[in-house]
């Protein structure tokens, strides 16, 4: 026969249990793609500049870093170096810290500077150390957080429908990825 004292520390033992575990279930475990998560800030780079001003002045140096990122990239899937890869983020990230915070698609800027993030954190820890995108300042830094996937999204897939609403929030249908 239980006591109240030894039902009630049952209790709350499974109570505990039963909060904690499913979060455990969804996150632990969960192998990232970066590759994945690479090709879509690649489109998101893309989406930004479809609804930017060609006339500014970050624009032909944020196409340039574009370019390398897809270098890099294709040079990354066949083998290469991945610190390349994070070379050409640092670089993109460097140029996504000039855009105007006033620009109209400055939101989706806060949301690609969080995919290049979660791109450096979906590497393996020994290429994280030769990172050198977080030690300076960036105004989009820490305004956005990505939301969690749903049990059957990709991690991916979250990342899209976030893009997704912020674009048609801000009337930039042609921003959607």
């Amino acid at each position: 026969m239980q006591t109240r004292r030894e039902f009630g520390r049952n209790v709350l033992i499974v109570g505990g249990a039963a909060l904690v575990l499913p979060e455990m279930l969804l996150s632990e475990g969960c192998t990232v793609n970066a590759e994945s998560l690479l090709n879509t800030v690649i489109d998101s780079i893309m989406a930004i500049l479809k609804v930017a001003e060609p006339t500014a002045s970050w624009f032909p140096t944020l196409s340039a870093a574009l370019a390398a990122l897809q270098a890099a990239a294709n040079n990354w899937k066949k083998g290469g170096a991945a610190t390349i890869v994070i070379e050409a983020l640092d670089t993109v990230e460097n140029v996504l810290a000039v855009i105007p915070v006033t620009a109209v698609y400055s939101p989706l800027v806060a949301v690609l500077v969080v995919g290049i993030t979660a791109v450096l954190n979906a590497l393996p820890v020994s290429l994280k150390m030769a990172s050198k995108v977080n030690l300076r300042t960036n105004v989009y830094v820490n305004r956005v957080q990505l939301r969690k996937r749903r049990f059957w999204q990709t991690y991916q897939g979250a990342y899209r429908s976030q893009w997704n609403e912020v674009a048609d929030g801000l009337g930039l249908p042609a921003a959607k990825i």
